[in-house]
């Protein structure tokens, strides 16, 4: 059953939207989503879990961004994304500029995507299975403009 209702998520939040959309678009959703996720975080408190969803966030697409290196010959690894989040005593400032260097590399991967067409786009994700790199970047783009509203 649980199967099912993370196939089911994947297909209407990632791979669906993603089908429609070029690394182009990705370049600039996540460039969009980007600056919008850098105002709320501006205007969020320094509180503690406010720094615990913010490395969240981090975390999930540094891990992502990992895995799409994998289409350019980087080594596949099943991690989780706990290990790609940042330290715990990290200050809020400092999540800040973590949040937006983990973002551009983001946005670079997406551009190199659509420069470079590796001969193979799919990697495998933890609970959805194998992804195509558009859906990964769907994925990683709604992922953290969710997580993001959490921010207070």
């Amino acid at each position: 059953m649980r199967n099912l209702i993370l196939k089911l998520i994947a297909q209407f939040y990632f791979i669906r939207p993603a089908k429609n959309r070029t690394y182009g678009d990705y370049e600039k959703l996540l460039t969009e989503s980007g600056a919008a996720i850098e105002q709320r975080t501006n205007n969020a408190s320094d509180l503690p879990e406010n720094r615990q969803q913010l490395r969240h966030i981090i975390g999930i697409e540094r891990w992502g961004a990992q895995r799409l290196k994998v289409c350019f010959g980087e080594p596949f690894n099943r991690d989780e994304y706990e290990a790609y989040a940042p330290a715990e005593d990290r200050s809020w400032p400092q999540l800040l500029a973590d949040f937006k260097a983990t973002r551009q590399e983001t946005i670079a991967l997406a551009k190199r995507f659509a420069l470079e067409q590796p001969s193979s786009d799919v990697v495998e994700h933890n609970d959805f299975g194998p992804l195509n790199a558009r859906t990964w970047l769907q994925y990683l783009y709604s992922h953290a403009d969710k997580e993001a509203k959490r921010l207070r």
